[in-house]
């Protein structure tokens, strides 16, 4: 069904967003900060030590803001 297959698509990205983030604050060159394109999104990302903070910016330049506690990570 077409929910089913949006569902599918939403995975892929949450999927892709996640390890495109721990790659870049946790891999071999780790950084506090920086920006990746996620489709035709932009990224962008920074670490205090106490919070990751996630900027989404679509290409209609709606942005949205999620943060993250690092307390468990």
């Amino acid at each position: 069904s077409r929910r089913q297959r949006q569902m599918c698509i939403e995975t892929g990205v949450y999927a892709q967003l996640s390890k495109q983030l721990v790659e870049s604050l946790f891999g071999e060159d780790p950084q506090s900060d920086g920006t990746f394109n996620l489709g035709d999104d932009v990224v962008t990302y920074s670490s205090d030590g106490v919070t990751i903070t996630l900027t989404i910016t679509s290409p209609d330049g709606t942005t949205t803001t999620i943060v993250i506690p690092v307390g468990g990570i």
